[in-house]
């Protein structure tokens, strides 16, 4: 009785004078904090508008990183451009892009662009993502006259709806999964984390890859010899011309720095511009997943399709990889450099 009185005492203690980030920091202690946090503690801070749990029986807890809801840029050699496009669209007097988009293509600037790619929208009538459409999507922006809401041109929501929580794994660290249902073609979150340049992306690559080689030869792999750089090349064959972005979440991030890879993924990635000519690195489910799996995507290849996937033995790292499944090759991708 005296055992539960304390727990009691600490969990009315917790709840009364600590603030979001003070119990997600009271978490990282020990065991016993989390059990009488009961594991309800928020690792964005409040930061989302639904909380992010910890569902981690781990004793040593180290999430060391700081929660961002969006993109930092800390080299002064990393310049956003703006877009230049807005649309002007005013329909039945509600200021709002047409219910139906090949209606609209004649006045909205913004749908314009998606469709000279191909006549697909990339959205569904139930707002969520067309995966037949695998081209940059060109979103209304802040610049727009139509009205955010009911806009048919929007697919990013603005943080995270759905209830997703980490979990941890001896193989392979901590991980992602949601307590609910998420319907195929849902927006599921952003790649937030810190812009870099491309010298300081390949030096970092290059680090690990050599350090993990190190690791592998010893037989002594490490959770801190993960990294956390995602690459992203585009090529426009319309001017010839590629563009690189490179969003490293070792330092800044979401939660989407948890989410592993897998060689048959139930997430895919689609490149989304608003507001500027850098690219939002946007997940979606790629299928119905049910409530409590893992979360992952493709690490070679995150636009990835189920008719076309990833068999490029040439392009694999020195990572082990253990996702378990069937078409799994055995190592992660590695971003040639």
């Amino acid at each position: 009785m005296k055992f539960l009185e304390d727990d009691y005492l600490l969990e009315l203690f917790f709840k009364s004078y600590c603030c979001s980030e003070e119990r997600f920091v009271c978490s990282l202690v020990c065991k016993k904090w989390r059990c009488v946090l009961k594991y309800k503690v928020d690792i964005s801070c409040g930061r989302e508008e639904v909380p992010i749990e910890i569902y981690c029986e781990k004793e040593d807890l180290k999430l060391n990183f700081i929660y961002v809801v969006d993109n930092v840029i800390r080299d002064e050699e990393i310049k956003i451009e703006e877009l230049n496009y807005s649309c002007n669209c005013k329909i039945n007097g509600n200021n709002t892009c047409s219910n139906n988009q090949q209606d609209n293509l004649s006045t909205c600037e913004c749908l314009k662009i998606n469709h000279s790619f191909t006549s697909i929208n990339f959205r569904n009538c139930d707002g969520k993502l067309n995966l037949n459409y695998l081209y940059p999507i060109y979103e209304c922006n802040d610049s727009c006259n139509c009205n955010e809401e009911n806009c048919c041109n929007r697919i990013m929501k603005s943080g995270i709806s759905h209830p997703l929580y980490l979990f941890y794994n001896e193989q392979k660290g901590f991980g992602v999964k949601c307590k609910t249902l998420i319907e195929k073609g849902s927006f599921i979150c952003e790649y937030l984390g810190e812009y870099l340049t491309n010298d300081k992306a390949n030096k970092q690559l290059l680090k690990s890859e050599n350090n993990q080689l190190k690791k592998r030869k010893l037989d002594n792999e490490k959770e801190e010899d993960q990294h956390y750089l995602l690459v992203i090349e585009e090529y426009f064959e319309k001017d010839n011309s590629n563009q690189r972005t490179n969003i490293d979440s070792s330092i800044f991030g979401n939660i989407s720095r948890f989410f592993n890879h897998s060689c048959s993924p139930n997430l895919t990635v689609r490149l989304v511009r608003n507001n500027s000519t850098t690219p939002r690195v946007c997940f979606f489910a790629l299928n119905d997943i049910e409530p409590n799996t893992e979360l992952c995507f493709h690490y070679g290849s995150i636009i990835y399709s189920k008719d076309q996937p990833f068999n490029n033995l040439n392009n694999l790292s020195n990572r082990k990889c253990y996702c378990g499944s069937l078409n799994c090759l055995g190592y992660l991708p590695f971003t040639k450099i």
